[in-house]
């Protein structure tokens, strides 16, 4: 069966659904245990998934200097993944990012009384995220998200992350999924194709 929306393919859902295996480390990363510093090209991947955090989130938000950034090598026997959790704002907030993909989740953040799920999410966006464009329109659901994007079409390879990003909810959590691009003439093609986003650290080895 073909999916709603591409973003939530199998890179998506392995951003949002964070391994047991990566959880733990996480934890342990937040308790002072010491990472992996070995993985040739991560030190590169991780400096590129903080300045992504520093550019999507605003500075209320934005992942604190003392926040442990885990470098992840084939996560689950998928992608190399960047992951960090962490609290700002008063809010828990963990970010994980691929090659081209960034995701972050809002943990903690249920719904107001008679609040429907898109309109919990156009208010978390508004609050954490760094664009004013924010006109969300539901598409469905995949699995036990229900999800949407912005309203305006956008082709993929014209617009930047603000315009590609789409939401997603649970219960209990709310989160934005987009790629990282830019409107720069010097942009990559990038996008959320699974063949593109297995690979990061491997690009930076020496």
């Amino acid at each position: 069966m073909a999916l709603l929306d591409e973003f939530f393919n199998k890179i998506g859902n392995q951003l949002i659904h964070t391994p047991v295996e990566s959880r733990t480390m996480l934890e342990q990363a937040a308790a002072g245990a010491p990472t992996r510093a070995d993985i040739p090209g991560s030190a590169t991947a991780i400096d590129m998934a903080k300045a992504w955090a520093r550019n999507i989130l605003v500075k209320e938000f934005q992942p604190p200097l003392e926040a442990v950034f885990l470098p992840i090598r084939r996560e689950a026997g998928l992608c190399d993944v960047v992951r960090t959790a962490y609290r700002a704002g008063g809010l828990e907030l963990e970010v994980a990012q691929t090659f081209s993909m960034f995701n972050v989740t809002v943990k903690n953040m249920r719904a107001k009384p008679s609040e429907e799920d898109i309109a919990r999410a156009q208010r978390v966006a508004k609050l954490i995220l760094s664009t004013t464009v924010i006109a969300f329109q539901s598409t469905g659901t995949t699995g036990t998200l229900t999800h949407g994007k912005q309203q305006a079409p956008c082709d993929p390879f014209e617009c930047d992350w603000s315009e590609l990003l789409r939401w997603w909810s649970t219960s209990e959590e709310v989160g934005f999924i987009t790629v990282k691009t830019t409107k720069s003439p010097e942009r990559m093609a990038v996008g959320p194709g699974e063949e593109a986003n297995i690979a990061w650290f491997d690009f930076y080895k020496r």
